[in-house]
C-alpha cells in the first residue's frame, strides 16, 4: 500500500509541475518552421539557378537575370496551371533571395524549361504535389559592398541618417561615419553639417557608398559611408 501511495504522490507532483510551467510566461513554445519545398502545404517556388546578363548591368544595382525555378503545386491548382505558377512566383517579389543574390523586382516571359508545349509536371513518390521546372526573365536589385547609390534622407538623428534608396530600400549612415566624413550634428536645425556649409537633413538627396548589407526574413537594408549631398539644378 505504501509503495502505491508513493507512486500516486509522485504522479501528482509531476502534474503540479506541468501546471506551473504552463502558467509561466517565460516558457515559450517554439516550432521549427517548415522548409519550403516538397512538403509545403501550399504552392512553393525554389530558385534552382540564375544567370546574369552582365552587359546590361553597367555598374548599376539593377541586373537582368534568367532564373530557373522549381514550382510545386497542389492538385487543386491544375485547373489553370499558368495562373497558379505565376501566383507562386509572384510570392518571391520584393524579397531578397540568395539564389539570385538580390531582390526580385519584376519578371516576365514565364516558360517551361522542357522543350514541350505548355507545362508538363511530374509527381514524386506518394506526395500530392505536382512539380514544374520553369524559366523566367527577371529584373533583380543586386547591391554590392563598395557600390555607390543615391538616396533621399527620411530621418536625421544624432545617432544616424535614415535613407530611402530608389523610394524602396532602407539604408543608414551612422554618426561615426558622418563624423569621419567631416559632418557634425546641429541640434537646432536637426541636420548634419560640415565646415563648407553643406548640410544634410530630411528630404536631402545624397550619394553614399555601400559598406554593409543586411537581410532579415527577405527584407534588405544597408549601411553606408562617405555621404555627399547632391546639388540639384
Amino acid at each position: 500500500m505504501g509503495s502505491k501511495r508513493r507512486k500516486e504522490e509522485k504522479k501528482e507532483r509531476k502534474k503540479d509541475r506541468k501546471r506551473r510551467k504552463s502558467k509561466d510566461p517565460s516558457i515559450v513554445k517554439t516550432e521549427t518552421p517548415q522548409k519550403k519545398g516538397l512538403h509545403h502545404d501550399d504552392a512553393s517556388t525554389i530558385i534552382t539557378s540564375s544567370s546574369a546578363n552582365n552587359d546590361t548591368n553597367n555598374g548599376t544595382p539593377f541586373q537582368k537575370q534568367q532564373l530557373r525555378l522549381h514550382v510545386s503545386l497542389l492538385p487543386y491548382s491544375l485547373d489553370n496551371i499558368p495562373r497558379h505558377i505565376n501566383r507562386s512566383i509572384g510570392s518571391l517579389l520584393m524579397k531578397y533571395h540568395q539564389g539570385m543574390n538580390g531582390v526580385l523586382l519584376s519578371y516576365d516571359n514565364v516558360r517551361s524549361s522542357k522543350k514541350s508545349r505548355g507545362f508538363a509536371g511530374i509527381i514524386m513518390n506518394e506526395l500530392p504535389h505536382v512539380h514544374f521546372d520553369v524559366e523566367v526573365d527577371a529584373l533583380v536589385f543586386c547591391a554590392n559592398v563598395g557600390m555607390k547609390l543615391p538616396g533621399v534622407v527620411n530621418e536625421s538623428f544624432p545617432s544616424h541618417l535614415g535613407i530611402l534608396v530608389f523610394s524602396v530600400f532602407n539604408a543608414m549612415v551612422s554618426a561615426d561615419q558622418l563624423q569621419k566624413a567631416g559632418y557634425s550634428y546641429d541640434r537646432s536645425t536637426q541636420t548634419w553639417a560640415n565646415k563648407e556649409g553643406t548640410s544634410i537633413g530630411v528630404n536631402t538627396s545624397i550619394n553614399f557608398t555601400v559598406d554593409k548589407i543586411h537581410e532579415c526574413m527577405g527584407v534588405l537594408s544597408m549601411e553606408g559611408l562617405n555621404p555627399t549631398s547632391v546639388v540639384e539644378d
